[in-house]
């Protein structure tokens, strides 16, 4: 039975692109790897192009070869989100409705950022792309990487004329007063969930967010809290999370770091075999960096599931 992505919240990770050693091509035998290893590690629904899939280097065949790979590879057992990065709203909807046909699960509108639409285009472009398919729609909001901003009231119209199952991925800095203004418009009728490596995710879960999108290589670190979390037990939750914070600030510096740190993880885990990420912006192999990193997760071990190896 497929999973619904309507019943779908915790952990839901963007995957990464393995490409080999070279970088001339994605390994799509390990990209089916990892959509596997990342449900089997508890992810209740796994996300394409975002940020951390290197979206912005890869081919359009590559990313139509990716949704195939990954509906394939999942087998209906989470949800498969595929974002849409286009630029234009034509082409965006084209996209939309294409990876309905592959099978994904629901879609989710990234805001053009090469040149920044106003308030109302923005708008329009994310209910043209919303309802284009007859998927749910995630609306990724990050108005930090440069694709315009929405107020509260182009939120509110947005979800007034999208006619399909709608959430909102708040990557807004600070993300807080984004998701209590988010909550307060919509009268809670919006599932919120949050980026960012999952920071402030316990505040974030007080105010309402149900899920959340990090990076793939600590799903069940995350899942881990989460479930703590949701069984009644904030402060076992807190704890793990004030525990594993200071892991995770040394990868999050910027989203080319922690790309390469986190395929370097999957492949330590045995579930990819290279850490290349694509030239011109591929950061370079800091030592103390990655020891600093791997050391946190093996410390961790002691207190929270940190994954198995493949």
């Amino acid at each position: 039975m497929k999973a619904k992505f309507d019943d779908m919240q915790g952990i839901i990770p963007i995957m990464q692109t393995p490409f080999t050693d070279d970088g001339s091509a994605v390994d799509y035998d390990d990209f089916a790897s990892m959509c596997d290893a990342t449900v089997c590690d508890g992810a209740k629904g796994i996300a394409l192009f975002g940020y951390g899939t290197e979206f912005y280097k890869l081919s359009d065949r590559e990313r139509e070869d990716m949704v195939t790979t990954a509906v394939k590879a999942v087998d209906g057992r989470v949800p498969v989100i595929a974002s849409i990065t286009c630029g234009s709203t034509e082409v965006a909807v084209q996209t939309a409705q294409h990876y309905e046909k592959s099978g994904v699960d629901a879609v989710m509108v990234l805001s053009p950022s090469v040149i920044a639409p106003s308030t109302p285009a923005l708008a329009e472009h994310i209910i043209s792309v919303g309802n284009s398919t007859a998927l749910p729609c995630v609306i990724q909001y990050t108005p930090g990487s440069g694709g315009g901003t929405l107020t509260a009231q182009a939120i509110q119209m947005i979800c007034e004329k999208i006619n399909n199952p709608l959430c909102i991925k708040a990557e807004a800095i600070p993300a807080a007063p984004f998701v209590d203004k988010v909550r307060e418009i919509t009268d809670g009728k919006i599932r919120i969930f949050a980026g960012n490596m999952c920071l402030h995710m316990i505040d974030l879960m007080d105010r309402g967010v149900l899920g959340f999108m990090p990076g793939v290589s600590l799903v069940p670190i995350f899942r881990t809290i989460f479930d703590t979390y949701m069984a009644g037990d904030r402060r076992k939750a807190k704890e793990l999370y004030d525990a594993v914070m200071p892991m995770v600030l040394v990868i999050n510096q910027d989203i080319e770091t922690l790309v390469k740190y986190e395929k370097m993880m999957m492949v330590k885990r045995g579930i990819i075999k290279s850490s290349c990420c694509r030239k011109p912006t591929c950061v370079s192999f800091d030592e103390r960096l990655w020891n600093m990193f791997d050391e946190y997760r093996e410390n961790l071990k002691q207190i929270i599931d940190v994954g198995r190896n493949y």
